[in-house]
């Protein structure tokens, strides 16, 4: 019973958080991150999220929008097991699918060259928790980037945000 009860705070202390927390935002707007082994970066521009976690010996970010409460993770590997935007985002599903078979609302689409698959959690413990996934899957110069956005409390008119950024 204890169990359940701390597992019920985290999930409430969760879907606070964002919005009751003060954090620094990022003033000047601009994030770059470096591609390993190309000399590209991947750049996109928000004055509201914040660097949480920078790896970059894993290649791993982890950034929050803290006006949205969009949590955004990048990953970057080399691309052995697929070799297009297309082939990744169906490889990957499939592991996820395995991963959660719980998760509903499954859809696969492509915004402008990038396929990207989304669903939704079931509820947890008798709580909807509303979260919304999106992956979407990138490779370029043989590095595949694997973009994970995700929003607990997420309604149709957020779907903008994830398309958006």
């Amino acid at each position: 019973m204890f169990t359940d009860i701390k597992k019920s705070l985290l999930i409430i202390i969760f879907l606070l958080l964002p919005g009751c927390a003060t954090f620094p935002e990022n003033l000047s707007g601009d994030f770059s991150i470096p591609i390993p082994s190309t000399p590209h970066q991947f750049k996109f521009s928000s004055k509201h999220i914040k660097l949480e976690i920078k790896d970059e010996k894993r290649a791993y970010y982890y950034l929050i929008d803290h006006t949205s409460g969009l949590l955004i993770f990048f990953n970057f590997e080399n691309a052995r097991e697929c070799d297009s935007s297309e082939s990744c985002r169906d490889y990957f599903a499939k592991r996820i699918k395995k991963l959660y078979p719980d998760r509903t609302n499954w859809t696969f689409s492509q915004i402008g060259d990038v396929f990207v698959f989304e669903n939704m959690d079931k509820m947890y413990q008798g709580i909807d928790l509303q979260h919304h996934h999106m992956y979407a899957q990138y490779v370029i110069d043989g590095v595949w980037i694997d973009l994970y956005l995700s929003k607990v409390g997420f309604q149709k008119k957020d779907r903008k945000i994830f398309v958006e950024f």
